[in-house]
């Protein structure tokens, strides 16, 4: 797998769902592993929640996106 340890993906403008969620798989991999130092699990933590924040985000435009599309 990629490794996206120093990637920033809020200084990305070419933030896509799909790479914010490899980061996510990748964050949890690094969790799971249990060789995280607290500190940088503290970090890896917050950078998951804001992946999270903006996949929900995405999803949400999305969604309303195809609902316009449809006639909802």
């Amino acid at each position: 797998m990629k490794n996206f340890s120093t990637f920033n993906f809020q200084l990305s403008t070419n933030m896509t769902y799909d790479s914010a969620l490899k980061q996510l798989e990748y964050i949890l991999n690094e969790v799971k592993g249990g060789d995280l130092p607290l500190g940088q699990l503290t970090s890896k933590i917050k950078e998951a929640q804001e992946l999270v924040a903006f996949c929900r985000a995405y999803l949400t435009k999305t969604e309303k996106e195809v609902e316009t599309l449809v006639g909802k």
